[in-house]
């Protein structure tokens, strides 16, 4: 999962309030907020009188950049750059609060404000560093603005770019950048002759250097911010080989381990919020295998097993994109919930004396089903259970459903057995 601009909120001049320090600072939140966006908070201050960097509070909840406090060079308002992010609670709407206060000189003060929104970041942390990589600031007065090398030490983040300048609008793409592309994913914003921008760049475990953007206005005081916003790590990029008595891989958002899992561990347990926890193969001779997934494919690869107990459960989608092959004494596929697609989309493949098949609404198996198994159980309660062909030599095949009596067509699964002694019963038509 890579991390995104989702969208902006509206740019604004606030603060000036009249009456001096402290003044209190507004920046409109943008649409759409659902916990766990990334909020990232652009602020470009101004003061009246005095000298140095402007000074704001971080707000609480938020996490300021550590390289905040760069004043475009020959600025005349003792003109700011600031930036603070924060993971969304989910209710964030209206404007954000900033207090600026008395800073021992000027008058009085305000600032040029914005508030942008991504998505696919890291979603929990305490301080700037947990959520972002700092490349850092930069200033100058001339006809382009530049910016501080960002290092990414991960796959999947993005690039940030904040300019502000004291000058007439129009920011150009940043060009002549070395391993990315930075553009504009919105217009900027522009007030009293000050100008806000924002460029991003997709961006994996490199650093992204070099190039600037060119400012209409020509040689005019302009400051940068940088960073990469992060995403979360894909824990484990290789292969996982172990005969440890218990394996547990749980993910919040992105594949867990990308690669193959090996191991003769007793328990092995996969869990994911989000995504494919294991993007590759699973191979084991374990006792009991788990694998549960909320919302997408599990496992994107192969899964073979000997061990005598496996469980797959899913509540939303394909849990297992690939084959399934093992020689179990029991296996059980169990999908709950609004299923969307199949359960296995590939073949099945066991000699276990028992399997059971269970759905909710959907096609189970979109493939084959071959066995010497003694028994198989193939029960829904919604739709087609398998899609395709049923080879046993089993001594009983039961199929079963709880819905209405045959409409016009029955399943298309052609049924075969060795045994002597098979019984067949067909409960659930389809039409």
């Amino acid at each position: 999962m890579a991390v995104v601009f989702a969208a902006a909120g509206s740019g604004q001049e606030t603060g000036y309030g009249g009456s001096g320090f402290p003044e209190t600072l507004l920046v409109a939140y943008p649409a759409g907020i659902s916990a766990g966006h990334a909020l990232l908070a652009f602020a470009f201050t101004t003061s009246a009188g005095g000298s140095g960097p402007g000074v704001l509070d971080t707000p609480a909840g938020w996490y300021a950049h550590p390289n905040n406090g760069g004043m475009p060079t020959g600025g005349p308002d003792r003109e700011t750059m600031f930036a603070f992010i924060k993971p969304a609670v989910g209710t964030e709407s209206g404007n954000l609060s900033i207090n600026m206060p008395a800073d021992g000189s000027g008058s009085q003060g305000g600032a040029f404000t914005r508030m942008f929104r991504f998505t696919g970041n890291v979603t929990s942390g305490a301080a700037w560093a947990d959520f972002a990589q700092s490349g850092g600031s930069t200033v100058g007065s001339d006809a382009s603005a530049e910016y501080t090398a960002v290092v990414s030490s991960v796959a999947s983040q993005l690039a940030v770019v904040l300019i502000g300048l004291r000058g007439s609008d129009g920011v150009a793409n940043i060009t002549g950048e070395s391993n990315g592309d930075f553009t504009q994913p919105v217009g900027t914003y522009s007030s009293s002759d000050h100008v806000m921008a924002i460029q991003t760049a997709a961006i994996d475990a490199e650093t992204i250097s070099g190039g600037s953007a060119t400012l209409s206005a020509g040689s005019v005081p302009w400051a940068s911010l940088s960073f990469a916003i992060k995403a979360p790590s894909a824990g484990v990029t290789g292969t996982v080989a172990t005969a440890a008595a218990a394996q547990t891989f749980s993910s919040t958002g992105d594949v867990l381990v990308s690669g193959t899992v090996a191991t003769t561990s007793a328990v092995q347990a996969f869990s994911s919020a989000g995504a494919v926890l294991v993007s590759g193969t699973v191979a084991t001779t374990a006792a009991a295998q788990v694998f549960d997934a909320d919302g997408v494919a599990l496992v994107s690869g192969t899964v073979t097993t000997a061990s005598p107990v496996q469980v797959f459960a899913s509540t939303g989608s394909v849990l297992v994109n690939g084959t399934v092959a093992t020689s179990a004494a029991a296996q059980v596929f169990d999908a709950n919930g609004s299923v969307a697609g199949v359960e296995i989309s590939g073949t099945l493949a066991s000699s276990s004396p028992a399997q059971v098949f269970d759905a909710d609404a959907a096609v189970l198996v979109a493939g084959t089903v071959t066995t010497a198994a003694a028994a198989q159980l193939l029960a829904v309660s919604g739709g087609v259970l398998v899609s395709g062909t049923v080879a046993t030599g089993a001594a009983a095949q039961v199929f079963a459903s709880g819905q209405v009596a045959p409409a016009a067509t029955a399943y298309t699964v052609a049924l075969t057995s060795a045994a002597a002694g098979r019984a067949f019963t067909l409960s659930q038509w389809r039409s």
